[in-house]
């Protein structure tokens, strides 16, 4: 292969240069068929209210209600002493335990060891720029 880097750097930003404007024109041709869609959900949300209906069939398919949560930690300490206390009684179950990267890269660099009960792996990757 006779191409220089210089080269692949310009056909990489190329492509990528391509890829962002078709993005963009794609999210702009798809944006009003996106707000058409809310505007029908908000619609049916009105109408099934309106009737006390949780859903409505038709031929074409079905328009149905569905309740969702979020979850909001405002206080961290009575969380932990709460599921800690009652970790078999399904505390365990509402905490998700993970390793904060930058923590843990932290800690590395500074005791030049992992963490008890944590192991990394690392690898490469390539990036291209303009500069």
């Amino acid at each position: 292969m006779n191409i220089t880097d210089a080269q692949l750097v310009e056909k990489y930003l190329e492509f990528k240069a391509f890829v962002a404007s078709r993005s963009e024109a794609f999210d702009a041709e798809i944006k009003p068929y996106k707000d058409g869609m809310t505007t029908i959900e908000n619609e049916f949300l009105r109408r099934l209210d309106e009737r006390g209906a949780d859903n409505t069939k038709t031929e074409f398919g079905t328009a149905y209600k569905s309740t969702l949560m979020n979850v909001k930690v405002v206080d961290r300490d009575a969380l932990l002493k709460y599921a800690t206390t009652y970790w078999e009684q399904g505390g365990g179950d509402m905490l998700i335990v993970s390793a904060q990267k930058d923590a843990v890269k932290a800690y590395i660099e500074a005791n030049k060891v992992e963490p008890p009960g944590v192991e990394t792996s690392q690898y490469v990757r390539v990036n291209v720029r303009r500069t």
